[in-house]
Formats: C-alpha cells, structure tokens, sequence
C-alpha cells in the first residue's frame, strides 16, 4: 500500500513522462519542496550539493527528449 503512505489516496494516480515544456516547472517544485521540508536538516554544504544534482537531472531530460 505504498501508494497510499504517500498520496493518502486509494486510487492510482496517473504516472507519465514530462514533456519537455513541463521540465523546468517539474524541476522548480523539486527544489522548492527540497528547500521546504529536507534542507533544513542538511548542512549547507549538503544544500548546495544538491542543487547541482537538479541540475543534472534537468540536463539529463533535455538528452533524452521528448516522450513516445
């Protein structure tokens, strides 16, 4: 039921690729909810060391391109 533990919901939600246009707003929550709920529990040098990882990941989805 991990599902639930995370959406508090029983039905499944739709789970689908981004398009390239929705990359950077996908990626924008990500560091925001990051800053919110886990940055306060890490050092700033840990801080600073995951923003670089968004930034792989944003370079990484431009690579693979759009969905089929």
């Amino acid at each position: 039921m991990a599902l639930y533990a995370y959406t508090r919901q029983d039905k499944q939600l739709p789970v689908r690729r981004l398009y390239p246009e929705e990359i950077q707003s996908a990626l924008d929550l990500c560091w925001e909810v990051f800053l919110q709920y886990e940055a306060p529990e890490y050092s700033e040098e840990g801080i600073q060391e995951f923003l670089p990882q968004v930034i792989s990941l944003q370079h990484r989805c431009f690579l693979e391109g759009s969905p089929d």
